[in-house]
Protein backbone atom coordinates (compact mmCIF):
# COMPACT_ATOMS: atom_id res chain seq x y z
CA UNK A 1 0.00 0.00 0.00
CA UNK A 2 2.99 2.59 0.96
CA UNK A 3 4.32 1.42 -2.49
CA UNK A 4 1.48 2.13 -4.52
CA UNK A 5 0.84 5.93 -2.26
CA UNK A 6 4.60 6.69 -3.62
CA UNK A 7 3.98 5.55 -7.27
CA UNK A 8 1.19 7.63 -7.75
CA UNK A 9 2.57 10.90 -5.63
CA UNK A 10 5.88 10.43 -8.15
CA UNK A 11 3.13 10.58 -10.96
CA UNK A 12 1.24 13.46 -9.12
CA UNK A 13 4.07 15.68 -9.00
CA UNK A 14 4.78 16.43 -12.77
CA UNK A 15 0.62 17.38 -12.96
CA UNK A 16 1.80 20.31 -10.38
CA UNK A 17 4.55 21.06 -12.50
CA UNK A 18 2.36 21.60 -15.19
CA UNK A 19 -0.24 23.48 -13.98
CA UNK A 20 1.71 26.32 -12.43
CA UNK A 21 1.47 29.27 -14.83
CA UNK A 22 4.50 30.14 -17.15
CA UNK A 23 6.29 32.98 -15.68
CA UNK A 24 5.79 35.71 -17.54
CA UNK A 25 8.51 38.39 -16.60
CA UNK A 26 11.46 39.51 -18.84
CA UNK A 27 14.64 38.69 -18.40
CA UNK A 28 15.97 42.32 -17.91
CA UNK A 29 13.89 44.64 -16.18
CA UNK A 30 15.99 47.61 -16.31
CA UNK A 31 16.29 49.19 -20.20
CA UNK A 32 17.90 52.59 -21.05
CA UNK A 33 16.41 55.95 -22.00
CA UNK A 34 16.94 56.52 -25.51
CA UNK A 35 15.31 60.08 -25.86
CA UNK A 36 12.59 60.11 -23.16
CA UNK A 37 9.51 62.04 -25.26
CA UNK A 38 8.07 65.09 -23.48
CA UNK A 39 5.03 63.93 -25.37
CA UNK A 40 3.46 60.36 -24.72
CA UNK A 41 6.16 58.11 -26.12
CA UNK A 42 9.21 57.06 -23.66
CA UNK A 43 12.03 55.62 -26.17
CA UNK A 44 13.94 53.02 -24.82
CA UNK A 45 16.94 50.55 -25.78
CA UNK A 46 16.12 47.09 -24.21
CA UNK A 47 17.87 43.86 -23.75
CA UNK A 48 15.91 40.21 -24.62
CA UNK A 49 16.33 36.60 -24.21
CA UNK A 50 14.89 34.02 -25.62
CA UNK A 51 14.52 30.46 -27.69
CA UNK A 52 14.56 32.22 -31.16
CA UNK A 53 14.54 35.67 -32.13
CA UNK A 54 10.74 36.29 -31.84
CA UNK A 55 10.25 35.38 -28.20
CA UNK A 56 14.11 37.08 -27.57
CA UNK A 57 12.28 40.64 -28.77
CA UNK A 58 8.51 39.92 -26.88
CA UNK A 59 10.97 39.50 -23.82
CA UNK A 60 12.10 43.11 -24.85
CA UNK A 61 8.74 44.24 -24.90
CA UNK A 62 7.93 43.43 -21.31
CA UNK A 63 11.15 45.14 -20.25
CA UNK A 64 10.31 48.44 -21.90
CA UNK A 65 7.04 48.63 -20.64
CA UNK A 66 8.13 46.93 -16.88
CA UNK A 67 11.06 50.29 -17.13
CA UNK A 68 8.09 53.08 -17.73
CA UNK A 69 5.69 51.15 -14.98
CA UNK A 70 8.53 50.74 -12.28
CA UNK A 71 9.10 54.95 -12.13
CA UNK A 72 6.02 55.24 -11.35
CA UNK A 73 6.13 53.66 -8.23
CA UNK A 74 7.02 55.44 -5.83
CA UNK A 75 6.39 53.78 -2.71
CA UNK A 76 6.53 50.36 -1.14
CA UNK A 77 2.78 49.94 -1.06
CA UNK A 78 2.68 50.75 -5.02
CA UNK A 79 5.40 47.92 -4.85
CA UNK A 80 3.21 45.47 -3.53
CA UNK A 81 -0.05 46.47 -5.52
CA UNK A 82 1.73 45.99 -8.53
CA UNK A 83 2.69 42.24 -7.48
CA UNK A 84 -0.74 41.64 -7.60
CA UNK A 85 -1.35 42.33 -11.43
CA UNK A 86 2.16 41.81 -12.65
CA UNK A 87 1.28 38.91 -14.25
CA UNK A 88 -1.72 40.50 -16.16
CA UNK A 89 0.39 43.91 -17.00
CA UNK A 90 3.30 41.86 -18.75
CA UNK A 91 0.29 39.64 -20.69
CA UNK A 92 -0.95 43.08 -21.81
CA UNK A 93 2.38 44.79 -22.92
CA UNK A 94 1.35 45.07 -26.26
CA UNK A 95 -1.17 47.55 -25.57
CA UNK A 96 2.07 49.79 -24.40
CA UNK A 97 4.34 49.21 -26.38
CA UNK A 98 4.16 51.12 -29.74
CA UNK A 99 6.60 49.40 -31.38
CA UNK A 100 9.90 47.63 -31.15
CA UNK A 101 12.49 46.65 -33.35
CA UNK A 102 16.24 45.33 -33.67
CA UNK A 103 18.94 46.27 -35.83
CA UNK A 104 19.33 42.51 -36.97
CA UNK A 105 22.34 41.82 -34.89
CA UNK A 106 21.20 38.26 -32.87
CA UNK A 107 24.10 37.28 -30.15
CA UNK A 108 23.88 33.86 -28.33
CA UNK A 109 23.85 32.88 -24.60
CA UNK A 110 25.83 30.46 -23.32
CA UNK A 111 22.81 28.57 -22.11
CA UNK A 112 21.72 28.86 -26.09
CA UNK A 113 19.45 31.35 -25.87
CA UNK A 114 19.10 33.96 -28.26
CA UNK A 115 20.09 37.62 -26.87
CA UNK A 116 18.52 40.61 -29.22
CA UNK A 117 18.94 44.21 -28.47
CA UNK A 118 16.10 46.18 -29.37
CA UNK A 119 14.48 49.96 -29.83
CA UNK A 120 11.55 50.75 -27.94
CA UNK A 121 8.59 52.72 -27.72
CA UNK A 122 5.87 53.26 -25.33
CA UNK A 123 2.93 54.72 -24.57
CA UNK A 124 3.27 56.51 -21.23
CA UNK A 125 -0.80 57.17 -21.20
CA UNK A 126 -1.30 53.10 -21.97
CA UNK A 127 0.93 52.27 -18.80
CA UNK A 128 -0.45 54.56 -16.51
CA UNK A 129 -4.41 54.05 -17.22
CA UNK A 130 -3.54 50.07 -16.61
CA UNK A 131 -1.73 51.12 -13.09
CA UNK A 132 -4.65 53.59 -12.49
CA UNK A 133 -7.36 51.19 -13.78
CA UNK A 134 -6.47 48.28 -11.50
CA UNK A 135 -5.94 50.04 -8.38
CA UNK A 136 -2.06 50.96 -8.24
CA UNK A 137 -1.76 54.33 -8.76
CA UNK A 138 -3.91 57.21 -8.19
CA UNK A 139 -2.39 60.01 -9.81
CA UNK A 140 -5.11 62.95 -9.38
CA UNK A 141 -5.03 61.98 -5.79
CA UNK A 142 -1.36 61.66 -5.83
CA UNK A 143 -1.55 65.66 -7.04
CA UNK A 144 -4.46 66.77 -4.91
CA UNK A 145 -2.57 65.45 -1.83
CA UNK A 146 0.75 66.78 -2.23
CA UNK A 147 1.06 68.00 -5.87
CA UNK A 148 3.98 68.45 -7.71
CA UNK A 149 7.46 70.24 -6.60
CA UNK A 150 7.93 73.72 -8.35
CA UNK A 151 11.15 73.63 -10.07
CA UNK A 152 13.28 76.30 -11.28
CA UNK A 153 15.78 75.84 -13.59
CA UNK A 154 19.22 77.27 -14.73
CA UNK A 155 20.61 75.94 -18.04
CA UNK A 156 24.28 76.17 -19.58
CA UNK A 157 25.87 75.17 -23.07
CA UNK A 158 28.96 74.52 -23.40
CA UNK A 159 29.64 77.64 -25.38
CA UNK A 160 28.22 81.34 -25.11
CA UNK A 161 25.57 79.95 -28.11
CA UNK A 162 22.43 82.13 -27.35
CA UNK A 163 20.72 79.78 -30.07
CA UNK A 164 21.48 76.58 -28.29
CA UNK A 165 21.15 77.87 -24.50
CA UNK A 166 17.20 78.51 -25.80
CA UNK A 167 17.23 74.99 -27.08
CA UNK A 168 18.36 73.82 -23.98
CA UNK A 169 16.05 75.75 -21.73
CA UNK A 170 13.03 75.18 -23.96
CA UNK A 171 13.93 71.10 -23.87
CA UNK A 172 13.93 70.91 -20.34
CA UNK A 173 11.05 73.44 -19.59
CA UNK A 174 9.05 71.72 -22.33
CA UNK A 175 9.72 68.25 -20.59
CA UNK A 176 8.57 69.72 -17.28
CA UNK A 177 5.44 71.38 -18.58
CA UNK A 178 4.72 67.96 -20.04
CA UNK A 179 4.69 66.37 -16.71
CA UNK A 180 2.32 69.43 -15.01
CA UNK A 181 5.75 70.85 -13.17
CA UNK A 182 5.55 74.45 -12.83
CA UNK A 183 8.73 75.14 -14.52
CA UNK A 184 10.30 78.43 -13.75
CA UNK A 185 13.04 79.73 -15.61
CA UNK A 186 15.68 81.22 -13.19
CA UNK A 187 18.21 83.05 -15.09
CA UNK A 188 15.70 85.67 -16.28
CA UNK A 189 13.34 84.96 -13.13
CA UNK A 190 16.60 86.50 -11.43
CA UNK A 191 16.42 90.00 -13.21
CA UNK A 192 12.77 90.56 -13.33
CA UNK A 193 13.50 90.44 -9.37
CA UNK A 194 12.34 93.15 -7.14
CA UNK A 195 14.70 96.17 -6.09
CA UNK A 196 14.79 94.82 -2.20
CA UNK A 197 14.96 91.47 -3.91
CA UNK A 198 17.68 91.81 -5.80
CA UNK A 199 19.13 93.35 -2.56
CA UNK A 200 18.56 90.18 -0.96
CA UNK A 201 20.08 88.32 -3.84
CA UNK A 202 23.10 90.47 -3.69
CA UNK A 203 23.55 90.36 0.48
CA UNK A 204 27.07 88.35 1.40
CA UNK A 205 25.60 87.72 5.02
CA UNK A 206 23.07 85.16 4.64
CA UNK A 207 24.67 82.49 4.37
CA UNK A 208 23.18 80.47 1.45
CA UNK A 209 24.25 80.62 -2.31
CA UNK A 210 22.97 83.34 -4.48
CA UNK A 211 21.05 80.98 -6.57
CA UNK A 212 18.67 78.98 -4.34
CA UNK A 213 18.07 82.74 -2.64
CA UNK A 214 16.27 83.12 -6.12
CA UNK A 215 14.93 80.16 -6.49
CA UNK A 216 13.27 80.22 -3.01
CA UNK A 217 11.99 84.32 -4.09
CA UNK A 218 10.30 82.92 -6.83
CA UNK A 219 8.62 80.45 -5.03
CA UNK A 220 10.73 76.98 -6.50
CA UNK A 221 10.60 74.14 -4.47
CA UNK A 222 13.65 72.68 -6.22
CA UNK A 223 16.21 73.86 -8.50
CA UNK A 224 17.81 72.72 -11.26
CA UNK A 225 21.43 72.51 -13.24
CA UNK A 226 21.31 71.26 -16.46
CA UNK A 227 24.69 71.74 -18.24
CA UNK A 228 24.88 69.78 -22.01
CA UNK A 229 26.66 69.84 -25.37
CA UNK A 230 27.68 67.87 -28.42
CA UNK A 231 30.12 65.47 -28.74
CA UNK A 232 31.29 64.99 -32.31
CA UNK A 233 33.31 62.17 -33.43
CA UNK A 234 34.59 61.82 -36.73
CA UNK A 235 31.17 61.78 -38.95
CA UNK A 236 29.21 61.45 -35.94
CA UNK A 237 27.04 63.42 -33.18
CA UNK A 238 26.04 62.43 -29.45
CA UNK A 239 24.38 64.74 -26.84
CA UNK A 240 25.41 64.75 -23.73
CA UNK A 241 23.74 66.54 -20.67
CA UNK A 242 24.43 66.65 -17.10
CA UNK A 243 21.91 67.33 -14.62
CA UNK A 244 21.70 68.02 -10.67
CA UNK A 245 18.91 68.86 -8.61
CA UNK A 246 18.44 70.32 -5.09
CA UNK A 247 15.81 71.32 -2.54
CA UNK A 248 15.85 75.05 -2.56
CA UNK A 249 15.53 75.77 1.62
CA UNK A 250 18.69 73.90 2.43
CA UNK A 251 20.69 73.05 -0.57
CA UNK A 252 20.50 69.33 0.07
CA UNK A 253 21.79 67.15 -2.83
CA UNK A 254 18.34 65.29 -4.74
CA UNK A 255 19.38 63.71 -7.11
CA UNK A 256 21.98 63.75 -9.90
CA UNK A 257 21.99 61.94 -13.72
CA UNK A 258 24.04 62.47 -16.98
CA UNK A 259 23.11 60.56 -20.24
CA UNK A 260 23.48 60.62 -23.60
CA UNK A 261 21.18 61.06 -26.43
CA UNK A 262 21.59 58.36 -29.85
CA UNK A 263 24.19 59.21 -32.35
CA UNK A 264 23.33 60.44 -35.56
CA UNK A 265 25.40 60.85 -39.18
CA UNK A 266 26.33 65.23 -38.93
CA UNK A 267 25.04 64.61 -42.43
CA UNK A 268 21.71 64.48 -41.23
CA UNK A 269 19.70 67.61 -40.95
CA UNK A 270 18.98 69.08 -36.99
CA UNK A 271 21.00 65.58 -36.01
CA UNK A 272 22.68 67.78 -33.15
CA UNK A 273 19.81 69.90 -32.10
CA UNK A 274 17.83 66.16 -31.95
CA UNK A 275 20.60 64.01 -30.25
CA UNK A 276 21.10 66.86 -27.72
CA UNK A 277 17.51 67.45 -26.79
CA UNK A 278 17.06 63.39 -26.38
CA UNK A 279 20.24 63.35 -23.82
CA UNK A 280 18.24 66.23 -22.13
CA UNK A 281 15.20 64.71 -21.55
CA UNK A 282 17.21 61.27 -20.86
CA UNK A 283 18.92 63.26 -17.82
CA UNK A 284 15.83 64.82 -16.64
CA UNK A 285 13.61 61.73 -16.50
CA UNK A 286 16.40 60.13 -14.40
CA UNK A 287 16.77 63.25 -12.01
CA UNK A 288 13.19 63.54 -11.74
CA UNK A 289 12.23 60.17 -10.54
CA UNK A 290 15.12 60.93 -7.70
CA UNK A 291 13.01 64.10 -6.96
CA UNK A 292 9.67 62.49 -6.60
CA UNK A 293 10.73 59.73 -4.34
CA UNK A 294 12.36 62.75 -2.20
CA UNK A 295 9.00 64.67 -2.85
CA UNK A 296 6.52 62.06 -2.01
CA UNK A 297 8.20 61.59 1.04
CA UNK A 298 9.01 64.41 2.16
CA UNK A 299 5.85 66.81 1.57
CA UNK A 300 3.62 64.74 4.21
CA UNK A 301 5.83 66.36 6.79
CA UNK A 302 5.25 69.78 5.69
CA UNK A 303 6.64 72.65 3.67
CA UNK A 304 9.67 73.67 4.53
CA UNK A 305 10.42 77.39 4.72
CA UNK A 306 13.47 79.79 5.23
CA UNK A 307 12.79 83.25 7.27
CA UNK A 308 15.29 86.14 7.75
CA UNK A 309 14.87 88.46 10.93
CA UNK A 310 16.40 91.58 10.19
CA UNK A 311 17.18 94.91 12.43
CA UNK A 312 18.04 95.74 16.17
CA UNK A 313 17.67 92.25 17.76
CA UNK A 314 19.54 93.07 21.24
CA UNK A 315 17.06 95.28 22.80
CA UNK A 316 16.34 93.71 25.85
CA UNK A 317 18.58 90.52 26.98
CA UNK A 318 17.94 87.18 25.76
CA UNK A 319 15.79 88.61 23.01
CA UNK A 320 17.09 86.02 20.00
CA UNK A 321 16.00 83.28 22.17
CA UNK A 322 12.43 84.66 23.00
CA UNK A 323 12.40 84.88 19.30
CA UNK A 324 13.23 81.14 19.31
CA UNK A 325 11.08 80.28 21.49
CA UNK A 326 8.09 82.18 20.10
CA UNK A 327 8.11 80.91 16.18
CA UNK A 328 8.27 77.54 17.97
CA UNK A 329 4.74 77.78 19.47
CA UNK A 330 3.19 79.17 15.97
CA UNK A 331 0.30 76.27 15.53
CA UNK A 332 1.45 74.26 12.91
CA UNK A 333 4.92 74.83 13.21
CA UNK A 334 7.49 72.26 13.53
CA UNK A 335 11.39 71.59 13.21
CA UNK A 336 12.56 74.81 13.92
CA UNK A 337 16.16 75.37 13.45
CA UNK A 338 18.60 78.94 13.64
CA UNK A 339 22.12 78.21 12.71
CA UNK A 340 22.98 82.12 12.35
CA UNK A 341 22.15 84.92 15.04
CA UNK A 342 23.65 87.94 15.68
CA UNK A 343 22.63 91.34 17.09
CA UNK A 344 21.52 92.06 13.84
CA UNK A 345 20.23 89.48 11.98
CA UNK A 346 18.21 85.69 12.57
CA UNK A 347 18.41 82.88 10.11
CA UNK A 348 16.18 79.92 10.49
CA UNK A 349 14.14 77.32 8.70
CA UNK A 350 11.41 75.26 9.33
CA UNK A 351 8.01 73.24 8.30
CA UNK A 352 4.52 73.78 8.53
CA UNK A 353 1.51 72.21 7.17
CA UNK A 354 -0.26 75.23 7.76
CA UNK A 355 -1.75 77.60 4.69
CA UNK A 356 0.62 80.38 3.63
CA UNK A 357 -1.65 83.35 4.19
CA UNK A 358 -2.63 82.27 7.84
CA UNK A 359 0.97 81.35 8.53
CA UNK A 360 2.36 84.77 7.47
CA UNK A 361 -0.25 86.38 10.08
CA UNK A 362 0.75 83.90 13.03
CA UNK A 363 4.73 84.59 12.55
CA UNK A 364 3.56 88.82 12.20
CA UNK A 365 1.55 88.29 15.42
CA UNK A 366 4.45 85.98 17.42
CA UNK A 367 6.95 88.69 16.45
CA UNK A 368 5.44 91.31 17.94
CA UNK A 369 4.34 89.43 21.25
CA UNK A 370 8.53 88.91 21.71
CA UNK A 371 10.19 90.97 24.17
CA UNK A 372 12.07 93.83 22.90
CA UNK A 373 10.10 93.56 20.16
CA UNK A 374 8.76 97.31 18.88
CA UNK A 375 7.87 97.13 15.66
CA UNK A 376 7.81 94.45 13.13
CA UNK A 377 7.24 94.61 8.76
CA UNK A 378 7.02 91.87 6.81
CA UNK A 379 9.36 92.84 3.92
CA UNK A 380 8.95 89.88 1.43
CA UNK A 381 6.59 86.63 1.34
CA UNK A 382 6.84 84.30 -1.10
CA UNK A 383 5.76 80.22 -1.02
CA UNK A 384 9.55 79.65 0.50
CA UNK A 385 11.09 82.68 1.78
CA UNK A 386 10.10 85.33 4.22
CA UNK A 387 12.08 88.55 5.47
CA UNK A 388 11.10 90.67 8.44
CA UNK A 389 12.66 93.43 9.86
CA UNK A 390 12.78 94.08 13.64
CA UNK A 391 13.01 97.75 15.19
CA UNK A 392 13.91 99.23 11.97
CA UNK A 393 12.42 102.70 10.57
CA UNK A 394 13.53 102.76 6.33
CA UNK A 395 14.68 106.14 6.27
CA UNK A 396 12.29 108.69 4.09
CA UNK A 397 12.01 108.32 0.63
CA UNK A 398 14.00 104.72 0.73
CA UNK A 399 11.10 102.09 1.00
CA UNK A 400 13.64 99.55 -0.49
CA UNK A 401 16.34 100.40 2.20
CA UNK A 402 17.79 97.31 4.72
CA UNK A 403 18.76 97.45 8.16
CA UNK A 404 22.48 97.26 9.01
CA UNK A 405 23.46 93.66 9.05
CA UNK A 406 22.11 92.78 5.74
Amino acid sequence: MKKLSFVALLAFVPMLTMCRPADVRPHFKNCNYNGASSGTVVKLTCRGKGDNHGTALTDARKAAAFTVASRMLMSGADRAKFSMVERRFFLAHRNFVRSCTTNGTIQQDDDGSVLVMAFCNVDRTQVVAFLKDNGVINPQQTREDIGNPTVAVVTKWSTHDASWNELVKNSASEFLTARKYNALDLSSGMKNLKTLEQKILKSDNIPIDKKYRAAMMMGADVYVELAARNDIKGPNVRGVAAVKAYETTTGRLLGSSSSFGRQYPLSIAGAQQKTVKESIQNAMEKVLTQVMGYWRDDVPKGNRYYITLAGQLNAVEDMSDHINLKLKRIPNVTNVKCPTITQQRMICTFRSKGDVAELRLNIKTALRRSPGVRSVSRRIATRKFFLFTINHSAPSGSPDSLPPGL
